[in-house]
């Protein structure tokens, strides 16, 4: 894999797949990407299109205008874990120096192994 120069904001899938988004445009862009896997976000519970994909292991690839870093966000409470595809699209933005929030810091050697 190239190494990317600049990091891109969107949604990544578990296969690696960037669809990329605006900050403030990831609720239409999950909602786009349910809507073409066919992933259900109206039902009782309410649940928004953004969890839904959180749920089925994407990650939000975003920029925090409070404190002006990166962040990455991932159903990790949900037992959701990065697949490798995944941890080799962020690797080289981390051996650049990027950070992506303290949640994430934490837990990005995780693996279900050390989970379980």
């Amino acid at each position: 894999m190239n190494k990317p120069k600049e990091f891109k904001l969107g949604w990544l899938s578990p296969d690696g797949e960037l669809v990329e988004c605006h900050t403030f445009d990831h609720i239409s862009s999950a909602s786009e990407i349910c809507d073409k896997l066919g992933y259900s976000y109206a039902n009782a519970r309410g649940n928004a299109p953004d969890d839904v994909l959180l749920a089925h292991g994407w990650l939000h690839l975003t920029y925090s205008m409070l404190d002006h870093e990166y962040r990455i966000y991932y159903a990790y409470f949900n037992h959701v874990r990065l697949t490798e595809t995944q941890k080799a699209y962020i690797r080289p933005f981390k051996e650049m120096g990027y950070t992506f929030g303290d949640l994430f810091e934490m837990t990005w050697e995780e693996n279900d192994e050390e989970f379980n």
